[in-house]
């Protein structure tokens, strides 16, 4: 379990409730965005294979991540990857197996493929201080969508014609200038 706090279960809410915001996204929230943005940017780039270690005649093994899955009721997050390689036209070309992994929060522990390994209380409670934050973007957004906010898509809009300043029985020139 996490040492030092307790494992937080998924936040109800309500639409219109006083501790929703009342913007979908405000400054602070973006600034945590962004801060989302780098905390899964760094550990991508510090993971990066060393390409000494890859035989120079075996291709390049390239992966992708396919979904993305986060339960905040169990506390459990799911992903799945595929591995693959780049075509001539550096296209991702997947091979058919997708390689699932599942980090279990309130136990800070990762599986994959059978195996568990334990990681660090710490970085369990950072990794769930990032998905209370994307939570809570999804509970904003709901919000958001309820409550009718944004400019709705695909739907047709009447255009009129704008009100002449002056009649056009009185404006020679200007029914003039139209028909030409």
């Amino acid at each position: 379990m996490l040492e030092g706090g307790s494992f937080a279960k998924a936040k109800n809410f309500e639409i219109g409730s006083a501790d929703m915001p009342p913007g979908r996204l405000g400054k602070t929230m973006l600034s945590k965005l962004t801060l989302l943005a780098l905390l899964f940017a760094v550990p991508l780039v510090a993971q990066e294979p060393n390409q000494s270690e890859q035989p120079k005649d075996q291709a390049k093994i390239h992966r992708r991540l396919e979904s993305l899955t986060w339960n905040p009721v169990t506390g459990k997050l799911t992903w799945a990857v595929s591995q693959g390689t780049r075509n001539g036209d550096g296209e991702y070309v997947p091979n058919h197996e997708k390689l699932v992994y599942e980090i279990d929060l309130p136990q800070a522990t990762m599986a994959h493929n059978g195996s568990q390994r334990r990681f660090s209380p710490e970085e369990a409670s950072n990794v769930m201080a990032v998905m209370e934050l994307i939570s809570k973007y999804a509970q904003d957004s709901t919000v958001w969508w309820e409550t009718g906010k944004g400019d709705p898509l695909g739907t047709r809009v009447k255009l009129t014609a704008p009100e002449p300043s002056a009649p056009l029985s009185t404006c020679p020139a200007t029914l003039l200038a139209l028909l030409k």
